[in-house]
């Protein structure tokens, strides 16, 4: 009972100071990349948190490390970097009503 009353203090703790500090809205949303589900689900964002991105379907990570956007002290997030890059080099059309086709790689 202890351990359980020490971790929903300390939480709120954690809650109050962070209001006192402000708190940034969700997280900018990118057409490249999708948030971490366990960053997408906190109630709040402090001053100071980063988030990190996951590549969407259809893009693929071009570097070692993972898109983040950070809450700064004006409550609005640091810009996205696109990491994730289209894995399309072009998009292909056959026909008007037909739909698109995706050029994976430059030797046809």
């Amino acid at each position: 009972e202890c351990k359980i009353l020490l971790y929903l203090l300390w939480n709120c703790t954690l809650w109050l100071f962070s209001l006192s500090l402000g708190s940034c809205p969700s997280p900018p949303r990118v057409r490249f990349a999708k948030i971490s589900q366990e960053d997408e689900t906190q109630s709040f964002y402090p001053v100071g948190i980063t988030v990190r991105y996951i590549c969407r379907p259809g893009y693929e990570n071009t570097t070692d490390q993972l898109p983040t956007s950070t809450c700064l002290d004006n409550l609005t997030w640091s810009a996205v970097p696109e990491l994730c890059q289209s894995e399309c080099l072009h998009l292909v059309s056959f026909s008007p009503a037909s739909s698109h086709s995706c050029i994976r790689s430059a030797v046809l």
